[in-house]
Protein backbone atom coordinates (compact mmCIF):
# COMPACT_ATOMS: atom_id res chain seq x y z
CA UNK A 1 0.00 0.00 0.00
CA UNK A 2 2.62 2.46 0.90
CA UNK A 3 4.22 1.67 -2.45
CA UNK A 4 1.57 3.10 -4.12
CA UNK A 5 1.27 6.21 -2.44
CA UNK A 6 4.69 6.87 -2.87
CA UNK A 7 3.54 6.44 -6.50
CA UNK A 8 0.81 8.78 -6.76
CA UNK A 9 2.61 11.23 -4.79
CA UNK A 10 5.40 11.27 -7.06
CA UNK A 11 2.96 11.81 -9.59
CA UNK A 12 1.38 14.38 -8.01
CA UNK A 13 4.81 16.47 -7.70
CA UNK A 14 6.13 15.59 -11.40
CA UNK A 15 2.86 17.31 -12.24
CA UNK A 16 3.14 19.81 -10.29
CA UNK A 17 6.48 20.48 -11.61
CA UNK A 18 5.56 20.41 -14.85
CA UNK A 19 3.07 22.98 -14.50
CA UNK A 20 5.08 25.10 -13.10
CA UNK A 21 7.98 25.13 -15.72
CA UNK A 22 4.36 25.51 -18.64
CA UNK A 23 3.51 28.66 -16.65
CA UNK A 24 7.12 29.58 -16.74
CA UNK A 25 7.49 29.22 -20.26
CA UNK A 26 4.28 31.30 -20.89
CA UNK A 27 5.38 34.02 -18.51
CA UNK A 28 8.99 34.33 -20.16
CA UNK A 29 7.72 34.43 -23.60
CA UNK A 30 4.95 36.92 -22.96
CA UNK A 31 7.87 39.05 -21.68
CA UNK A 32 9.93 38.42 -24.29
CA UNK A 33 6.80 39.48 -26.84
CA UNK A 34 6.61 42.69 -24.78
CA UNK A 35 10.12 43.87 -24.72
CA UNK A 36 9.87 43.04 -28.50
CA UNK A 37 6.88 45.58 -28.94
CA UNK A 38 8.29 48.04 -26.59
CA UNK A 39 12.09 47.68 -28.97
CA UNK A 40 9.82 48.16 -31.78
CA UNK A 41 7.61 51.11 -30.70
CA UNK A 42 10.64 52.91 -29.21
CA UNK A 43 12.35 52.54 -32.94
CA UNK A 44 9.12 53.90 -34.64
CA UNK A 45 9.14 56.75 -32.31
CA UNK A 46 12.62 57.41 -32.32
CA UNK A 47 12.60 58.05 -36.49
CA UNK A 48 9.46 59.92 -36.14
CA UNK A 49 11.04 62.10 -33.27
CA UNK A 50 14.39 62.86 -35.07
CA UNK A 51 12.38 64.37 -38.28
CA UNK A 52 10.04 66.24 -36.20
CA UNK A 53 12.82 67.68 -34.24
CA UNK A 54 15.51 68.45 -37.15
CA UNK A 55 12.57 70.19 -39.05
CA UNK A 56 10.98 72.16 -35.85
CA UNK A 57 14.31 73.59 -34.93
CA UNK A 58 14.42 74.92 -38.55
CA UNK A 59 11.24 77.15 -38.56
CA UNK A 60 11.57 80.60 -39.93
CA UNK A 61 15.14 79.75 -41.21
CA UNK A 62 15.81 82.24 -43.81
CA UNK A 63 12.32 83.48 -44.01
CA UNK A 64 11.56 86.82 -43.35
CA UNK A 65 7.23 86.59 -43.95
CA UNK A 66 5.33 84.75 -41.66
CA UNK A 67 7.00 81.90 -39.95
CA UNK A 68 4.10 79.92 -38.96
CA UNK A 69 0.58 80.19 -40.57
CA UNK A 70 -1.09 77.29 -39.31
CA UNK A 71 -1.12 76.19 -35.12
CA UNK A 72 -3.39 74.07 -33.61
CA UNK A 73 -3.36 71.19 -30.96
CA UNK A 74 -2.56 68.66 -33.61
CA UNK A 75 -1.36 70.66 -36.36
CA UNK A 76 1.02 73.50 -37.50
CA UNK A 77 1.87 74.59 -40.91
CA UNK A 78 4.90 76.96 -41.08
CA UNK A 79 7.90 77.85 -43.35
CA UNK A 80 11.73 77.10 -43.28
CA UNK A 81 14.25 76.94 -45.87
CA UNK A 82 14.92 73.25 -45.26
CA UNK A 83 17.03 72.50 -48.07
CA UNK A 84 19.02 75.38 -47.52
CA UNK A 85 18.80 76.09 -50.90
CA UNK A 86 17.56 79.97 -50.75
CA UNK A 87 14.08 79.01 -51.56
CA UNK A 88 11.62 78.92 -48.54
CA UNK A 89 10.08 75.59 -47.98
CA UNK A 90 6.24 75.41 -45.91
CA UNK A 91 5.91 71.92 -44.10
CA UNK A 92 2.62 71.21 -42.34
CA UNK A 93 2.50 68.04 -39.83
CA UNK A 94 -0.83 67.19 -39.20
CA UNK A 95 -2.83 63.66 -37.56
CA UNK A 96 -4.78 61.68 -39.78
CA UNK A 97 -8.27 60.39 -38.84
CA UNK A 98 -8.47 56.97 -36.59
CA UNK A 99 -10.88 55.41 -39.70
CA UNK A 100 -8.07 55.57 -41.97
CA UNK A 101 -6.13 52.69 -39.73
CA UNK A 102 -8.98 50.50 -39.65
CA UNK A 103 -7.21 47.15 -40.48
CA UNK A 104 -5.15 47.61 -36.81
CA UNK A 105 -6.16 46.23 -34.29
CA UNK A 106 -5.84 49.31 -31.94
CA UNK A 107 -9.01 51.52 -31.80
CA UNK A 108 -6.52 54.73 -31.54
CA UNK A 109 -4.24 54.53 -34.46
CA UNK A 110 -4.29 57.64 -36.55
CA UNK A 111 -1.04 58.47 -39.50
CA UNK A 112 1.24 61.08 -38.49
CA UNK A 113 1.39 63.05 -41.75
CA UNK A 114 4.10 65.69 -43.31
CA UNK A 115 3.70 67.48 -45.71
CA UNK A 116 6.55 69.10 -48.01
CA UNK A 117 5.64 72.30 -50.35
CA UNK A 118 2.42 71.00 -51.15
CA UNK A 119 3.54 67.61 -52.49
CA UNK A 120 1.82 64.72 -51.24
CA UNK A 121 1.54 63.93 -47.95
CA UNK A 122 3.87 61.83 -46.52
CA UNK A 123 3.24 59.61 -43.35
CA UNK A 124 5.77 59.41 -40.95
CA UNK A 125 4.67 56.74 -38.37
CA UNK A 126 0.96 55.20 -36.58
CA UNK A 127 0.40 57.71 -33.66
CA UNK A 128 -2.06 57.15 -31.12
CA UNK A 129 -1.65 61.21 -29.60
CA UNK A 130 0.07 63.99 -31.08
CA UNK A 131 -0.19 67.30 -29.30
CA UNK A 132 1.06 70.79 -29.88
CA UNK A 133 1.21 72.97 -27.25
CA UNK A 134 2.89 76.93 -28.00
CA UNK A 135 4.72 79.78 -25.49
CA UNK A 136 5.50 82.95 -25.88
CA UNK A 137 8.66 84.71 -25.00
CA UNK A 138 7.49 84.56 -21.33
CA UNK A 139 7.01 81.37 -21.77
CA UNK A 140 3.37 81.57 -20.88
CA UNK A 141 1.19 78.94 -22.70
CA UNK A 142 -0.96 80.90 -25.75
CA UNK A 143 -4.43 79.58 -26.34
CA UNK A 144 -5.58 78.02 -28.81
CA UNK A 145 -8.43 79.69 -29.45
CA UNK A 146 -5.92 83.01 -29.99
CA UNK A 147 -3.88 81.20 -32.43
CA UNK A 148 -6.70 82.07 -35.52
CA UNK A 149 -5.03 85.18 -36.14
CA UNK A 150 -1.41 86.14 -37.56
CA UNK A 151 -0.22 88.08 -35.16
CA UNK A 152 -0.65 85.75 -32.05
CA UNK A 153 0.84 83.14 -34.16
CA UNK A 154 3.91 85.62 -34.59
CA UNK A 155 4.28 85.70 -30.71
CA UNK A 156 5.00 82.25 -30.73
CA UNK A 157 8.99 81.41 -29.10
CA UNK A 158 8.78 77.62 -28.22
CA UNK A 159 6.29 74.42 -28.90
CA UNK A 160 6.42 71.80 -26.90
CA UNK A 161 5.61 68.51 -28.81
CA UNK A 162 4.04 65.35 -27.43
CA UNK A 163 4.23 62.33 -29.01
CA UNK A 164 2.88 58.80 -28.23
CA UNK A 165 2.69 55.28 -30.08
CA UNK A 166 0.97 52.36 -29.50
CA UNK A 167 1.79 49.16 -30.88
CA UNK A 168 -0.76 47.62 -33.48
CA UNK A 169 -1.46 44.62 -31.56
CA UNK A 170 -2.67 43.85 -27.66
CA UNK A 171 -0.01 41.83 -25.89
CA UNK A 172 -2.38 40.43 -22.79
CA UNK A 173 -4.59 42.77 -24.33
CA UNK A 174 -2.51 46.07 -23.30
CA UNK A 175 -0.79 48.06 -25.99
CA UNK A 176 2.48 48.75 -25.63
CA UNK A 177 3.36 52.39 -25.59
CA UNK A 178 5.73 54.84 -25.83
CA UNK A 179 5.74 58.68 -25.23
CA UNK A 180 8.06 61.35 -26.48
CA UNK A 181 7.73 65.32 -25.01
CA UNK A 182 10.42 67.83 -26.16
CA UNK A 183 10.07 71.69 -25.83
CA UNK A 184 11.55 73.14 -28.83
CA UNK A 185 12.55 76.92 -29.07
CA UNK A 186 13.58 77.37 -32.66
CA UNK A 187 16.64 80.27 -32.73
CA UNK A 188 14.68 82.16 -36.20
CA UNK A 189 11.38 82.89 -33.99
Amino acid sequence: MAYWLDLIGSYIIAGTIILMIGRLNIYILNSSNEYLQSNMEQLKLSTSADIIDYDFYKIGYRITDDKITLADSDKIKFYTDIDNDGTGDSLYYYTGDISELSSTVNPKDKLLYRILNNETALSANAVTDFKLTYFDSLNAQISYSSLTNQSSRNDIRTIQIYLKVESAEPIDTVYQAVEWQKKITPKNL
